[in-house]
Order: C-alpha cells, then sequence, then structure tokens
C-alpha cells in the first residue's frame, strides 16, 4: 500500500511540474519593428492573397493604405519587382501588353497582371482602366511612408523566356515552369525598391514571406519554395538595411507559433479568420504607434457594434444604442479627421436608421470568400 500511495504521490507532482511549468506551443514574440505606421501613414501593400488580408483591415480601420492597386495579386518575386518597378516609372501600357485569351478570344488578358484585369471591353478600355490603376499607383507610391512586399511563391511560369505574373490558364505548351533562387529574386527586388525610393526617399520596407501553402507545387516543392523566399526576404533586409528595412514572421506565425490544422480553412491552405486575427495582433503590436493603434480600436470597435443584430428594431434601447454609437462615429471623424469618418460611413447610415427606428437593412452575407492562388496553364 505504501508504494502505491508513493507512486500516486510521485506521479500527482510530476503532473502539477508539468502543468505549471511546461509549455505546450512555441510562441513567439515579434520585436518592436525600427520605424511604425502613425495615424496619417500611408502605405502601399504589394504581392501574395496575404497582402491583401493585413493591407485590407488597414484600409478598413481607415488608415492609408492602397493594396495591390495596379497589378493585382502576385505570387512570384520576379513579377512583384517588376511590379513595383512599373509603378515608379509609371510608363504606361500599350496594345502590346494585351493577349487575347486561348480559349476565349473575346477575353484581354496581361501577363504581367492578375485575372482582375483584363476584360472583354476591348483593347482601349482594357488599356484605359490598366492605366488609370498605374497612376493611381503611382501617386499613392510618391506619398508613401512604408511599402509592404509578400512573397508568395518561388515557383513561376516563363513565356518566351520572360517569367509571368500569371498564366490566365492558357495552354500549358506556350509556358515553361521555373524556379526563382533566392540572389535573383532579392537582386530583383532590390533594383524594385531602389526605382519606388527614387519616388518616395522615405519609403521604409517590410518584407513577409505569406504564410499560405502551394500545395499543387506538392509538399516538397512547397517547402523548397517557402525556404528559398525566406532566404530572399532576409538577403534583402540586409541589402537595404536594418533602419529602412524589416522582416515581419507572418510565415513563422503560422508554422511555428500556432502549428496547427485548427489554425487553418477549410482548404488547409489557406489560415482560418483566427488565425489572420493572431497574425494582424502581431503586426499592430510590432509595427503600429499607439496613436495608430487606438484610432485602429476605435474604429474597429464602432465596426463590431454595427454588426450586432439587435431583436427588436423599434425598441427604446436599441434607438439609444444606435444614438450612442453614432456619436462614437462623430467623436472618430472630429479626432482623426474626415478620412477616419468616410471610412465608417456605413457604419454612420445603420446608427441613423437604428437611432431613427427605421427598417434595418442587412448584407446577404457577412464575409467575403478567400481568394485561391490561380492555378498555372492548363
Amino acid at each position: 500500500m505504501a508504494a502505491v500511495v508513493l507512486a500516486r504521490t510521485l506521479l500527482a507532482n510530476a503532473h502539477s511540474t508539468l502543468s505549471t511549468s511546461a509549455s505546450f506551443r512555441t510562441v513567439i514574440n515579434v520585436p518592436p519593428a525600427p520605424f511604425s505606421l502613425g495615424p496619417d501613414s500611408r502605405a502601399l501593400f504589394l504581392g501574395s492573397c496575404f497582402a491583401e488580408n493585413i493591407g485590407e483591415r488597414l484600409r478598413r480601420a481607415s488608415l492609408a493604405a492602397l493594396v495591390n492597386p495596379s497589378h493585382g495579386i502576385v505570387y512570384n518575386p520576379l513579377s512583384l519587382a517588376a511590379a513595383l518597378e512599373r509603378i515608379a516609372s509609371a510608363a504606361p501600357y500599350g496594345p502590346a501588353d494585351l493577349q487575347p485569351c486561348a480559349h476565349d478570344p473575346s477575353r484581354l488578358v496581361s501577363f504581367a497582371h492578375h485575372s482582375r484585369f483584363g476584360g472583354r471591353a476591348g483593347v482601349d478600355t482594357e488599356l484605359a482602366r490598366m492605366n488609370r490603376a498605374l497612376e493611381h499607383a503611382h501617386a499613392h507610391l510618391r506619398t508613401s511612408d512604408v511599402l509592404f512586399l509578400t512573397l508568395g511563391t518561388s515557383w513561376a511560369f516563363a513565356r518566351d523566356g520572360a517569367v509571368v505574373a500569371n498564366c490566365h490558364k492558357q495552354p500549358a505548351a506556350a509556358f515553361e515552369r521555373v524556379f526563382i533562387g533566392a540572389d535573383n529574386a532579392a537582386a530583383a527586388l532590390a533594383r524594385a525598391v531602389a526605382a519606388a525610393r527614387s519616388v518616395s526617399p522615405r519609403l521604409r520596407v517590410v518584407v513577409t514571406v505569406s504564410p499560405v501553402r502551394h500545395w499543387k507545387d506538392g509538399a516538397v516543392d512547397n517547402s523548397l519554395s517557402k525556404a528559398t523566399l525566406l532566404v530572399a526576404a532576409h538577403q534583402l533586409v540586409r541589402t537595404l538595411g536594418k533602419e529602412a528595412a524589416s522582416y515581419f514572421p507572418a510565415y513563422e506565425l503560422l508554422m511555428d507559433d500556432l502549428r496547427d490544422y485548427r489554425f487553418y480553412a477549410n482548404d488547409m491552405l489557406h489560415p482560418s479568420g483566427p488565425a489572420i486575427d493572431y497574425i494582424w495582433r502581431a503586426f499592430t503590436a510590432a509595427y503600429l504607434a499607439l496613436d495608430a493603434a487606438e484610432r485602429i480600436a476605435a474604429v474597429e470597435a464602432v465596426r463590431t457594434a454595427a454588426a450586432h443584430r439587435p431583436m427588436d428594431g423599434d425598441s427604446a434601447a436599441v434607438r439609444q444604442f444606435g444614438a450612442a454609437q453614432f456619436r462614437k462615429a462623430d467623436e472618430i471623424e472630429r479626432r482623426w479627421g474626415l478620412h477616419a469618418g468616410r471610412a465608417l460611413a456605413g457604419e454612420r447610415e445603420h446608427f441613423a436608421r437604428l437611432r431613427d427606428g427605421e427598417p434595418l437593412r442587412w448584407a446577404d452575407a457577412d464575409a467575403d470568400a478567400e481568394e485561391q492562388p490561380e492555378s498555372g496553364p492548363r
């Protein structure tokens, strides 16, 4: 009996020690960046769909962030560098930059752009739209404080020897699958950043590797791709200098900190909503100045309140709630300016309807579907 009691005591002590001292996660503490975003900072986000996850949150929180404005989502570093150089130069696109789609000749595509550009409106109309977007991006770059570059994959496709941003599902025979090495990627990005700084000399750079897995490349090739991008990202930061450039570990936060399929979306490739929230909090803690973080928190609080669906839209309590939230939105505009107020235009209208007892209008969907990496050539 004494042996049984001793064994139980030792087991209980071991369990107590394990539960109080052991950690079942490898938590990544992201250090503060050497520069920060204030409430009046302007940022340009370029790269993979993960750039849109973070950049759109800043934009929705009323900061002056522009996300993939001129070329759309770009996954590989050479196409990303080419897009940035084109934004810096603002050299317009011409008829030779549009090609008829092989499986739908009425649709025009550009191999420098995502499929959100191009269409069936004719050469002049499509070029005008592409060049307006380019001019808009160039104007924003001229006044930007921070440039965010998100690298998606080292694998790419080349057409006539030139790497393309998107194959637009054209026939596979027209393309060659290529691998972009770290030195090549870092050098191209460094040249592009130099071009951008010729337009905006004060520009700081944040580089990150997207945690989205490109599973169509296969497990081994995806790992090789991400490892190469990590090397390229750190080479770029060293080239630019740590006072002017920074690496944000989005990839590591998902792969080494969260590290669980619970934090992936249903496709098991993209980060889930809670994972993006976690990475977003790490990002804001590292890169946002206190006043910018305070402004974002105020805007997000109003947006959260606007998402609340009251049981009785015509009660006195609901009208009081709408009036109080409308005043909060007004206070945000008074404190942080018209741009912040405009960011809450929809919420202000919603709260005005609550305040006045008017019927409410709800969107059919609560969230946009996540964008999937586009497939290669057919």
